[in-house]
């Protein structure tokens, strides 16, 4: 509203100087053309003088010039004026500009002590937002290169097979086994995607069970060695609690993979009264966890660091993480469980 005002002011001044500066140009003009016809005259006053005596003088020729000298002298104290009400204008222009400059830079620090107080909850809902986008984004690059690429190729197949079966009866029989079994591949990934976004052993066989076999699975790779170790005795999770930890763990470990160069990763889950908490750590040569953890991946497998920090912040929990060069990484997560539900 101040800024307003003043910028208001500022056009108005602004258009004042032009007007006086114009003003001040047709006096500089009328001038200059009056200078020219005094001139003029005085050549003319001149001649009459070397042709007659000066008792006959043009007196009518004097006064005239006398006149525009009196309308130049005028025309000189109104050009003093206009300069210096442009060198007040100017003035003026100068300390509004000023202050118009505290103003603009006072608000755009107050606009920036507010954006810092954004409330952090409604900060946090949009990075959860663009992680879930993103995981969908994952999601449909899947089915896109892989189920859907190869249905369609089925499609091609079969309509190929009923050109074959009266032509080529053995060539279609071969062609129909092979798409039975790009069609049972096919169901295995998805069934491995459906796993992967809901995995029923969860309530099935509980938390620690599905941790152990998702490290047995790393270890098939035959990649990285892994153990497990479970302290104290387990107790069921929420299910929630219990999906969202498997994932973290599951984003932690394959950062050890991309990252750590390690050849051993060790999982351990403690069972305390109050607390589950979770280590993950390895023998790598350590990682940074401002560049390498905290990133998105080029093909957005994982979120980094702030995807676990985000999902841990959701369960009111703590994480933390140790690494140094060549000693290897040990992330902690501490989650309060509440044991009466």
């Amino acid at each position: 509203m101040v800024v307003t005002y003043l910028e208001n002011i500022y056009s108005y001044l602004i258009e004042d100087k032009i007007r006086t500066e114009q003003e001040q140009n047709d006096i500089i003009t009328k001038m200059n053309e009056r200078l020219k016809y005094i001139e003029r005259l005085k050549e003319e006053d001149e001649k009459n003088f070397d042709a007659f005596s000066p008792r006959k003088q043009n007196i009518n020729l004097r006064q005239e010039i006398k006149n525009l000298e009196d309308e130049h002298n005028v025309y000189s104290d109104s050009l003093n004026k206009k300069k210096q009400e442009l060198i007040e204008i100017d003035s003026k222009i100068a300390e509004l500009n000023s202050v118009l400059k505290i103003a603009k830079e006072q608000i755009a620090a107050n606009e920036k002590i507010v954006e810092n107080n954004l409330d952090e909850n409604e900060i946090f809902k949009i990075k959860l937002l663009e992680a879930q986008e993103l995981e969908r984004q994952r999601i449909a690059r899947e089915l896109h290169d892989s189920s859907v690429q190869c249905l369609t190729s089925l499609v091609h197949k079969t309509e190929f097979c009923t050109k074959l079966i009266d032509v080529d009866p053995i060539r279609c029989r071969l062609e129909l086994s092979s798409i039975s079994k790009n069609l049972k591949k096919i169901i295995e990934e998805m069934r491995q995607m459906i796993y992967d976004l809901h995995p029923m052993p969860l309530d099935d066989i509980g938390f620690d069970a599905v941790v152990e076999r998702d490290l047995f699975k790393i270890k098939q790779q035959g990649i990285i060695n892994t153990n497990y170790f479970v302290e104290g005795i387990p107790y069921k999770i929420k299910p929630v609690i219990a999906l969202t930890l498997r994932r973290v763990i599951q984003e932690s470990c394959n950062n050890v993979l991309k990252h750590a160069n390690a050849s051993l990763i060790t999982v351990t889950l403690c069972y305390e009264e109050k607390f589950l908490k979770i280590i993950i750590s390895d023998n790598g040569n350590g990682i940074s966890v401002e560049e390498d953890l905290d990133e998105i991946k080029d093909d957005n497998s994982g979120f980094g660091l702030s995807f676990m920090r985000e999902r841990i912040y959701l369960l009111s929990g703590k994480l933390s993480i140790d690494t140094q060069a060549g000693e290897g990484t040990k992330v902690i997560i501490e989650i309060p469980v509440d044991r009466r539900n």
